[in-house]
């Protein structure tokens, strides 16, 4: 797990689980909504917080996310956006938060008193091999 390796992504746990007020504390107190899951563990996706909603069919947390300037265009290890994520479950209502904030010019931005995202990965993660710095 990425606890046992030393790295544990807490907003991103909070976006798998649906804890709404967590996430929200956690983002007032600066944690990077586009931070991305490492992938030494095979078991890792590299998923990032708005992957886990969109895969989990948690449209709040997508919100959310979404108006703290998630990236929806970020991918996993295996090329994956978090929108095809959803497609693949078949959520509707994912897809439809999806659309609206990409019709709305993708949310103006991040949200009052909240730092801006750090440059996001829109690469594919490598899979074993590398590690962080």
């Amino acid at each position: 797990s990425a606890a046992v390796a030393g790295h544990w992504e807490p907003l991103i746990w909070c976006a798998k689980d649906n804890n709404l007020q967590v996430a929200e504390q956690l983002i007032r107190e600066g944690y990077d909504v586009n931070e991305q899951e490492d992938t030494y563990d095979k078991a890792l996706n590299g998923y990032c917080a708005v992957h886990w909603a969109c895969v989990k069919n948690h449209v709040k947390m997508l919100q959310l996310l979404l108006s703290h300037g998630a990236d929806v265009s970020v991918l996993d290890k295996h090329g994956n956006q978090p929108r095809q994520l959803a497609e693949k479950k078949g959520h509707k209502e994912v897809l439809e938060t999806l659309d609206a904030h990409e019709k709305g010019g993708g949310g103006g931005g991040a949200a009052k008193g909240v730092k801006p995202p750090k440059k996001s990965k829109t690469e594919p993660l490598p899979t074993a091999g590398g590690s962080k710095t």
